[in-house]
């Protein structure tokens, strides 16, 4: 792939956002070899009921393929001065080494740290999703290329961090000994829930929207609601449902929401 651009700093975009989206997958295989795997640990010191169903983790195998393919898009020389990839090559590039960082850090059983990556992984999806949402005030709507995969795939990557980040909080809250008796630990998974349903339907509606986005909250959501129901946990899994409903009332809310030049009243 040839590297181009007229701007200082897009070739090193463009390399770093193919390379590190690639690296995700790369760090997984590598940690898998090399001991137990974080995304399916199974070790109940490092589990509590904000651990979803096992059928959940399969989606870090789409996350993997939308962003590679997210990467390999970004590099393509016609592309090197594209508006949009330039504003959200910036924060994909941080987000995709969090995914490694985020791996070894498991893998070492250092929990807090998991939890700060994770977050400075969220934030740097959602600001790429917003610099994505500049681009269409002030260019239009994105092109079927850009919705598929610059998009579909920075959407589903942060709707999945949005839970996953709270129950990195709730693993890292028992391993240093704060939630002492399944009691407490029921009524903080619960409040984590409710946070991240919140969190869910804010972000929803902020986005305009954003189906992917939605979409992937709610496959987690779903899955902690089986996955207590499984337990036999009626407070975490009416949390998990309860938050659920307001992730789908806010995406059936914003369906209507302006996009674009619209949005803003932006305008050439």
């Amino acid at each position: 792939v040839g590297m181009t651009g007229s701007e200082p700093g897009d070739v090193t975009r463009r390399l770093l956002n193919l390379a590190l989206s690639f690296g995700q997958s790369a760090t997984t295989a590598y940690v898998a070899t090399t001991g137990a795997d974080p995304i399916t640990n199974s070790d109940p010191a490092y589990t509590t009921l904000m651990v979803p169903a096992g059928y959940a983790f399969s989606i870090w195998g789409p996350i993997y393929a939308a962003t590679a393919a997210y990467g390999v898009y970004q590099a393509r020389p016609a592309l090197a001065e594209d508006p949009l990839l330039r504003r959200v090559g910036r924060w994909t590039a941080p987000a995709f080494l969090g995914t490694s960082v985020w791996l070894l850090a498991a893998q070492r059983r250092w929990v807090w740290t998991t939890v700060v990556v994770f977050a400075g992984m969220l934030v740097s999806l959602w600001r790429a999703l917003r610099e994505i949402q500049v681009h269409e005030a002030e260019h239009g709507a994105l092109t079927p290329a850009q919705r598929w995969l610059v998009r579909a795939p920075l959407s589903v990557f942060a709707g999945w961090s949005s839970a996953a980040v709270l129950a990195n909080v709730s693993i890292a809250l028992k391993v240093s000994g704060l939630l002492p008796s399944v009691g407490v630990e029921r009524a903080a998974v619960s409040g984590l829930t409710l946070t991240a349903g919140a969190v869910g339907a804010t972000a929803t509606r902020a986005l305009r929207g954003n189906a992917w986005y939605a979409a992937t909250v709610l496959w987690a959501l779903v899955a902690l609601v089986v996955a207590n129901v499984g337990r036999r946990e009626p407070g975490p899994a009416a949390a998990a449902g309860v938050s659920a409903i307001a992730v789908v009332a806010a995406l059936l809310g914003s369906r209507g929401a302006p996009r674009g030049r619209e949005a803003t009243g932006a305008g050439r």
